[in-house]
């Protein structure tokens, strides 16, 4: 693949990711978010988790591409905040939402 290629990826990569981050920003703090269990406010900083370290991805690869290897570690931290949030909130029943935060 040439260089000019994959700068246009990685360029195209971060353009959507910037997007969802944007998204995701505008629906944490637009939101009048009611918590019911200590599992749905740890959800909600897992949520701000993901924010910041998507943030941190964009940050290290739109100033040099040799970065984007290093960015592997904050969107591997978004990636498991992301799925840590929502494993949390799964449960209907608000008991079952804190023993699941207990485990």
């Amino acid at each position: 693949m040439s260089q000019s290629r994959a700068d246009n990826l990685l360029a195209e990569s971060l353009t959507i990711l910037r997007e969802l981050r944007g998204h995701l920003e505008e629906t944490l703090t637009s939101v009048d978010w009611k918590a019911t269990s200590h599992a749905d406010l740890d959800a909600l900083g897992f949520a701000f988790l993901v924010m910041t370290e998507t943030a941190a991805v964009e940050l290290l690869a739109e100033n040099d591409i040799a970065f984007a290897v290093a960015a592997g570690g904050p969107s591997r931290a978004a990636w498991e905040a992301a799925v840590n949030a929502a494993w949390l909130v799964d449960p209907a029943d608000v008991a079952a939402r804190d023993r699941t935060g207990l485990r």
